[in-house]
């Protein structure tokens, strides 16, 4: 088991979080590394509900904490605090909505191979328009069957040009 010191006196905390000689408790929050602010059972930043008590730093159980008797606010036993309750129902709807307009753009891509084989045009496509088509989907099939071999490569160096521009401004 690890040492831990506390981080306003360095005094060595032999079990909780609680500093015996300063009373201080240096709790995170395991979702976000954010530091809890004093007596808060939830994250200031994303809301995960704290593991261990705020007033003695004993790991706490459902309901409250298991040495000093500090219970959680009725608010928070009420609430299960799962992985979805921490996005609104807008949230949600915004990336249902998401969802459903990408799922039918994932599709062109084998359509549109499946009718270059079933029209006998894709043995006459090299491999680098094929993995253009794959790897770029909308933007590759419209570089493919605008300019064949040429447009993949005007692709592919629009991309690598892109990405050297991103690379250099970062």
């Amino acid at each position: 088991m690890s040492t831990t010191y506390c981080p306003n006196c360095g005094t060595e905390i032999e079990s909780g979080l609680k500093c015996p000689d300063c009373g201080i408790i240096d709790e995170h929050c395991s979702s976000c590394n954010t530091k809890f602010d004093e007596g808060d059972w939830l994250c200031p930043s994303c809301s995960t509900v704290r593991e261990h008590c705020p007033e003695c730093g004993t790991p706490v159980g459902d309901d409250a904490c298991p040495s000093c008797g500090e219970t959680k606010p009725a608010e928070i036993r009420a609430k299960d605090y799962g992985l979805t309750d921490k996005y609104s129902p807008l949230q949600w709807l915004g990336a249902g909505a998401i969802a459903l307009l990408t799922f039918p753009v994932g599709l062109v891509v084998p359509g549109y191979l499946y009718y270059k084989c079933k029209n006998g045009g894709a043995i006459e496509q090299s491999a680098l328009e094929t993995w253009t088509v794959v790897l770029m989907s909308i933007i590759g099939i419209v570089a493919v069957e605008l300019g064949g071999r040429k447009g993949a490569m005007i692709s592919w160096g629009a991309f690598i040009a892109l990405i050297a521009g991103i690379v250099l401004l970062v």
